[in-house]
């Protein structure tokens, strides 16, 4: 379940305006984070001077959360309609990750046909702990506008120096990038400073006009 955190903000009854009543409701809905990004609020209105708020419209309160939901009124008496409006706040890049186990195959060292220690490595299959790294981005109409703008990650692989980026290579010497004594750095440094992404990104809607990405990395070994 999410964190909620509840906020008494001044009420009042509704008219010509939108008016919040009862609690604000403020969420964090990841588990392993504690950040409000999410508020909840009811308002009341006389029905006829209803209008639904546009989309991605910013909280009078706080111009950090936009409008991504609002549900349909619902009449309650002397002229009055009750609904809610969900507003999100973008999380931002790098804004939260999880560790999983996963199946990762690393590149053969050299010849790759016997095991040499740091020259020559058959190709290599095992579970390891990985990185899911999850960022954030609000379709603003200026840095983004469409899902097609936010910044893909390809997976990794060395290529063939003298070929090219564009030539992938399964194994890693002294005619590739990196050069195999270079990814033994990496390796030797067990640092996230040189992860290697195993799954390219994937994205999904988050809420409203935020979106999701997700990028899995581990260690090289």
């Amino acid at each position: 379940m999410p964190d909620i955190y509840l906020d008494l903000p001044a009420g009042a009854t509704g008219g010509t305006t939108a008016k919040p009543i009862g609690t604000l409701i403020q969420i964090a809905p990841f588990e392993d984070k504690r950040t409000v990004y999410v508020w909840e609020q009811e308002y009341e209105q006389l029905a006829s001077s209803f209008a639904p708020l546009a989309f991605n419209t910013a909280h009078p309160d706080d111009g950090t959360f936009f409008l991504v939901r609002e549900t349909e009124p619902v009449p309650f008496g002397a002229g009055l309609v009750h609904w809610k409006r969900t507003y999100a706040k973008n999380p931002g890049t790098t804004a939260r990750e999880l560790a999983e186990q996963y199946v990762a195959t690393f590149w053969k060292w050299g010849a790759g046909t016997a095991w040499t220690p740091r020259t020559n490595r058959p190709e290599m299959t095992q579970p390891v702990v990985s990185r899911l790294v999850f960022d954030y981005y609000r379709l603003d109409g200026v840095s983004y506008s469409t899902p097609r703008d936010i910044p893909l990650v390809a997976r990794w692989y060395p290529y063939v120096t003298a070929l090219g980026a564009n030539y992938l290579s399964n194994f890693l010497d002294a005619t590739t990038t990196p050069t195999l004594t270079a990814y033994l750095v990496w390796v030797d440094a067990a640092s996230w400073t040189n992860q290697i992404c195993v799954e390219a990104s994937t994205i999904r809607l988050w809420m409203g006009n935020i979106w999701e990405r997700q990028t899995r990395y581990v260690l090289p070994i």
